[in-house]
């Protein structure tokens, strides 16, 4: 027969090695949106110096949408969008007014 504590060992331990290599999924998946945005941002540095003085906003055009939205992982996972459901009507989403 196995002694209580070995059993809690081993289940903490199986969950601490889930977990830790879930963390260590999301610390690589950010890495990797860094990366590939930095990379946008140097070719739209090369596409406007290029393009020349004739063209100011260049960089600005080439850069919107290049980077994901700003938060942590956990509120750009989150949202209607995240579960298949439509956005909300824009009544509904607009913060509520304080109550008087």
């Amino acid at each position: 027969m196995m002694p209580w504590w070995v059993l809690a060992i081993l289940i903490f331990g199986a969950n601490f090695a889930i977990w830790g290599f879930v963390s260590l999924c999301r610390h690589i998946a950010a890495l990797i949106r860094k990366v590939r945005a930095a990379g946008a941002i140097r070719r739209a540095a090369r596409a406007a110096s290029l393009a020349g003085p004739a063209e100011p906003d260049a960089l600005a055009r080439a850069t919107a949408g290049s980077t994901g939205p700003r938060g942590s992982a956990m509120s750009q996972t989150r949202g209607p969008g995240a579960w298949g459901l439509s956005p909300l009507p824009a009544a509904l989403a607009q913060p509520a007014s304080p109550a008087m």
